[in-house]
């Protein structure tokens, strides 16, 4: 995810995979490492004053609005305005009546909609997951970041690489006790593909972002038999399986979807290994085991999503073992750390901060013996060390290992202030004075931009290049980046889901105006790569890209960031997956 696409309409979709919050939590919202201070999992906690750590009870101004999984949901107004602070406060919390054997889940905020074909935003997104599922999905065994069978067991690919066939998975059950089948399986693409079905109800802004239209890229979706479909596409996409595993193209229940297009949203029917309970709005969301899963069996009793505002609030309940998990503000990790009973653990690095060299805002770079210059002069290893903690890596190339295409033979560049004098005297370079731009808000990839700038400054005016550092409105930065009026700048790119095409092959499979880096090798070799879905056959393209661009260098890859998830010890068998649905369906809770 790069922050170019936080602009107009794309706004609010990606508002929570850039990180507007330093949050620090697991699964699908950890996929970018676009926020501040570590890479996060969640979106920002809405602003409010700080809380303390225990709030005491306040009357009551307002009953939240409550859904069940009853008949007599559908009679739920369709109104969705959380209720008040006071009013969520003294709700009684789902903990208190709530068995040992039941997951609490702290968080910043409450769902939108619980519609996964209909969702962008990132509390949505975290419910879901356990509810519906996909036809295929990305392993919890990472890294490396590999696609699975789900309700799919198995499917070939056509020559052409455009006609995907599926068999799907015998037995499985809705909540609703209706099949799955290859039924549900055209319903649901028509449903998201068609802007003129009936169902579909809603922006489904995720169909319209990656097939590029209604239909955009789907040619057509049918039925072969009844555990058999084949999905035709218009043109080939290398991405099209990590697609498909994305949250938004799960399978629904038709059967639940025509009964109630409109408020479908309340009262989500998936196949995933837990059932939707209740939703008292502002306050919680409980989900219950699905005793039909078609996997194995779910051994806990259920997951309790808890609206906890506040950041300092959910780092004390998670001290005091009144949540499991959640999302943890950054800074308040390191205090969680010397709990005896809570588990900090990392997740594989899927976004990487770099200093760009654009040659048309800055003619120098256009001689690759000073953009080597540049690379031999900073520490970059010091960098790390100083502003990231145990949440940094040196990248030796800019996939970091977890994202298919990871080339283990490269080795990087290597901090040598000497060598880069001599680059910059055999490139005939002298008293180079350079603007440096240093973005205005932090990330994840650049948790301190500042003192990060200012540190790669000092390196550089070590070998004699004088930068004079500079920001502006965070706006205006990416408007001047997109349009290649900045020379030397800082920025970073987090994973939307975990596939080449969507990083390197983002930046240089064409030639963008923020690089003016139009290598014909790079280029060709990423659109090839881009045209397969077979990862066996992409991968050795992406390896060669990664070397086609150390050689080339149009930007240095700073560091590589690492996400975290933070827990109590009784919630044990939780590796924190990226991407992943069902991220509690394997867990256990110890009593």
């Amino acid at each position: 995810m790069n922050d170019s696409r936080l602009s107009g309409s794309n706004f609010s979709r990606r508002a929570f995979l850039t990180g507007l919050g330093a949050l620090g939590a697991a699964g699908v919202l950890a996929a970018c490492g676009g926020a501040p201070a570590a890479p996060t999992a969640a979106p920002a906690a809405p602003a409010a004053p700080a809380a303390p750590a225990a709030p005491a009870p306040a009357a009551p101004t307002q009953t939240p609005l409550q859904i069940n999984a009853a008949p007599a949901a559908t009679a739920v107004p369709t109104a969705t305005a959380a209720p008040t602070a006071a009013a969520a406060a003294a709700t009684p919390t789902a903990a208190a009546a709530t068995s040992a054997n039941t997951l609490i889940v702290g968080r910043a905020g409450d769902s939108v909609k619980l519609d996964a074909n209909d969702i962008e935003d990132g509390e949505s997104v975290m419910v879901t997951h356990e509810i519906f599922e996909s036809l295929v999905r990305y392993s919890h065994k990472q890294p490396p970041l590999t696609i699975e069978p789900s309700l799919a067991t198995a499917w070939t690919i056509s020559s052409d690489n455009l006609t995907l066939t599926f068999n799907l998975r015998k037995g499985v059950k809705f909540h609703d006790g209706t099949d799955f089948n290859a039924d549900a399986v055209v319903f649901t693409f028509k449903r998201l593909s068609d802007d003129k079905d009936p169902t579909h109800v809603g922006k489904f802004v995720y169909w319209n972002d990656n097939f590029g239209g209604f239909p955009g890229n789907l040619k057509s979706i049918d039925k072969v038999d009844d555990l058999t479909v084949k999905m035709t596409l218009v043109a080939p996409d290398g991405e099209i399986l990590p697609k498909l595993s994305l949250f938004s193209f799960a399978i629904v229940s038709p059967t639940a979807v025509k009964k109630d297009p409109v408020n479908f949203f309340k009262t989500p029917v998936g196949t995933g290994p837990f059932r939707f309970k209740e939703w008292i709005q502002g306050d919680h969301i409980s989900l219950v085991k699905n005793p039909d899963y078609w996997g194995d069996k779910v051994a806990i009793d259920g997951v309790i999503f808890k609206v906890i505002p506040d950041n300092s609030a959910r780092s004390a309940e998670m001290q005091a073992g009144t949540i499991d998990t959640g999302e943890i503000a950054a800074v308040d990790i390191p205090t969680l750390k010397k709990n005896a009973d809570i588990v900090v653990t990392l997740q594989p690095a899927v976004s990487v901060g770099y200093l760009a060299f654009n040659p048309s805002a800055e003619p120098a770079f256009k001689d690759i013996k000073v953009r080597q210059a540049f690379a031999a002069a900073i520490n970059r290893k010091a960098i790390i060390d100083a502003f990231y903690g145990d949440l940094g890596v040196v990248p030796t190339q800019f996939q970091p290992p977890a994202i298919l295409g990871y080339n283990a033979d490269l080795k990087g560049w290597e901090y040598a202030p000497d060598k880069a004098k001599q680059l910059l005297k055999d490139a005939g370079v002298s008293n180079l004075s350079i603007d440096f731009w240093y973005m205005s808000v932090t990330r994840g990839y650049f948790p301190d931009p500042k003192s990060i700038a200012e540190a790669m400054a000092r390196d550089l005016s070590a070998v004699g290049i004088k930068v004079n550092l500079k920001t502006k409105d965070w706006g205006a930065y990416l408007d001047d980046r997109t349009k290649g009026n900045l020379g030397l700048y800082m920025l970073g790119w987090g994973s939307d889901n975990g596939d080449p095409d969507n990083f390197i092959g983002y930046f240089f499979k064409a030639n963008k105006k923020e690089f003016s880096y139009d290598n014909a090798d790079l280029r060709n070799t990423l659109t090839k790569a881009g045209e397969l879905i077979d990862p066996k056959q992409r991968e050795p393209l992406y390896q060669a890209a990664q070397k086609i661009f150390n050689d080339g260098l149009p930007c240095l890859p700073i560091a590589w960031a690492n996400g975290t998830a933070v827990s109590r010890k009784r919630l044990q068998n939780y590796s924190a997956p990226l991407f992943a649905d069902g991220q509690y369906r394997d867990v256990t809770l110890a009593t």
